[in-house]
Order: structure tokens, then C-alpha cells, then sequence
């Protein structure tokens, strides 16, 4: 169950995680949902770290930011289907997904994650970017469970 307040900023921008999991999946669906609901712009962010240092901008990690890009279309794309008329806006930043969508949630009516991500416990009810949302978020948040 998801509990939301519909306040609004006046940015009429849902910001969602994305990392292909389970959760993630559900919560795009939700984020899709409300900023349909809303009116509002849809920004998809992957965040993603090159475990390569980030001096180096080689042909490896351009391969490894074009997969990222390639990955989130492919999760985006039955929800663009499914809600024409919800404007989409990708991110696949190359840093950390707590501060990518805690930047993100800078200027968001609405930020959505899953509850948990690929990785950890499986009896934890949040995952590390979940639960550090919680702290980080700068707008109303969503934590989906499929």
C-alpha cells in the first residue's frame, strides 16, 4: 500500500528510481500513474557507478553508460505505451543513486522508489536507497512495493 499526500510544489515534475528490479518496476508504474494524474513531467533517473576511477573516460565505461541508457529504455518503453501522454525525461548519471535522486528531488513534486533495489536482505522491508530517501528527499515521497 502506497499513501501519498498530493501536495504540489508547483514544479508539476514526478521524479522515479530506476534500477530494474521487482520494486523498481513497480514503482515506475506508479510514477507513470500519478504523473499522468497530475499533469506533471516524468524524470527517470538510473544512477549508476563505473567501478573504474572516474578520471579515466574510457571506451569501456562509455560502452558500460550506453548499456545503463539502453536498459532504462527498455524499461521505460511499455509504460510510454501504456501513457502517451505522460512526457518522459531520462537521467543515467554515472554517481551514487542516493545523492543522484536526492539532486533530482531538488525540484519534484513527487519522488518515487521502490522499496528495495537488486541487493541485501531479503527480510529488510527497505532497501539502502529506500531508507536513505527517507532522510534525503527534498519533496514528498512514494516508497512502492510490487
Amino acid at each position: 500500500m502506497v499513501v501519498v499526500n498530493h501536495v504540489t510544489t508547483g514544479h508539476r515534475r514526478i521524479v522515479v528510481g530506476a534500477d530494474g528490479s521487482e520494486h523498481s518496476l513497480a514503482a515506475l508504474t506508479y510514477a507513470f500513474d500519478q504523473a499522468s494524474l497530475r499533469d506533471a513531467e516524468l524524470h527517470a533517473v538510473h544512477a549508476w557507478v563505473h567501478p573504474g576511477p572516474h578520471a579515466l573516460v574510457s571506451a569501456a565505461q562509455d560502452a558500460a553508460a550506453k548499456e545503463h541508457r539502453q536498459a532504462l529504455d527498455e524499461w521505460l518503453a511499455p509504460l510510454r505505451e501504456e501513457h502517451p501522454d505522460v512526457e518522459v525525461v531520462e537521467h543515467v548519471p554515472d554517481e551514487d543513486p542516493v545523492l543522484a535522486l536526492a539532486r533530482a528531488s531538488d525540484r519534484a513534486d513527487l519522488l518515487v522508489v521502490g522499496s528495495r533495489g537488486r541487493g541485501g536482505f531479503r527480510g529488510l522491508a527497505l532497501g539502502s536507497v529506500s531508507h536513505h530517501m527517507l532522510q534525503f528527499s527534498q519533496c514528498p515521497l512514494a516508497v512502492v512495493r510490487p
